[in-house]
């Protein structure tokens, strides 16, 4: 399966978005959202809704930017601490076959300057302000406005979300799921016979003569789904999917593992579950509101080593 993502490229939302049989770039999201969420206090649906999204985006696309609650749709490529101001550059999403642009997003004390211009081929390149200016010398400005600060702006620097550290596994899961999927369920590629590969005139002699008369002695018919084909691509599996289950501080349940061995299993994931509350709780003392959490589960885990 052939796709036009490369590792150094692509974000978080394009890894989350891809369709691959068995889900793992969802499901790695799903476990720690719902470590996240599991310790939130009771709290009405319209902040519990927020908070769900907040989470999400957080794990999925990493650093955002919000304006009076509204998380922005796009990706942030980076966020820096300026002299008297915060800077992040913004590439906004936005519709198919409609031009793209990036924003420069300036966060002052009182103010937030939003400059426009056309995106450049390689802006999720840039990785600095002395980077950015130096392109931006190059480019007209498309537009500019000012947001006065009243409307609770906030640049929230979480890098680049859970999966692109995973997306070089990821990716090749992806395309080993799609050939898999083709190798178990074309008609025309389900089966194939063995016996003829050493001598190709002999089957183009075959095919020409029609439905590939009869078979020579010792032919076999061979299912696509139990060849070496296959069974490599289950062996990279078997491999990739527990790396990429690393990667993403996602965890295991061992039957019979001990509570010292999952308590330090789970490390990973009891870290990055309490970064993202950390940063909801933040998120919500900017608008003035209280959100706490409590995590049984890990309390329950800890428990075990006393």
């Amino acid at each position: 399966m052939h796709h036009n993502l490369t590792p150094k490229k692509v974000s978080g939302q394009q890894l989350y978005d891809l369709d691959i049989p068995g889900g793992w770039n969802k499901s790695a999201i799903k476990q720690i959202a719902d470590g996240v969420l599991a310790g939130v206090e009771d709290i009405d649906l319209q902040t519990y809704n927020f908070l769900t999204k907040l989470t999400n985006t957080l794990l999925v696309t990493g650093s955002i930017i919000i304006v009076d609650k509204k998380i922005l749709e796009g990706e942030v490529i980076f966020i820096e601490e300026a002299e008297a101001s915060q800077v992040a550059l913004f590439l906004p999403k936005v519709p198919k076959n409609t031009q793209k642009t990036m924003q420069v997003w300036e966060l002052f004390s009182d103010k937030v300057e939003v400059t426009t211009y056309t995106a450049t081929t390689d802006a999720q390149k840039i990785k600095n302000v002395a980077e950015l200016t130096a392109v931006l010398e190059k480019r007209p400005v498309v537009d500019t406005i000012i947001i006065p600060s009243t409307q609770g702006i906030i640049f929230i620097e979480n890098g680049k979300g859970v999966l692109v550290p995973a997306a070089a596994t990821l990716l090749r899961l992806f395309e080993l799921s799609n050939l898999l999927q083709k190798a178990i369920s074309e008609d025309a590629l389900r089966w194939f016979v063995t016996a003829y590969g050493a001598d190709i005139n002999g089957l183009n002699d075959k095919l020409t003569a029609g439905a590939f008369g009869t078979l020579p002695d010792g032919a076999t018919f061979e299912h696509m789904y139990d060849s070496s084909y296959t069974g490599d691509i289950f062996r990279q599996m078997e491999v990739l999917v527990p790396a990429f289950k690393e990667q993403v501080s996602n965890f295991v349940i061992t039957p019979g593992e001990s509570g010292i061995a999952r308590y330090i299993g789970m490390l990973a994931y009891i870290n990055i579950v309490k970064h993202t509350q950390k940063i909801c709780s933040f998120v919500f003392e900017q608008y003035s509101e209280t959100v706490e959490f409590t995590n049984p589960v890990f309390q329950s885990i800890r428990s075990e080593l006393v």
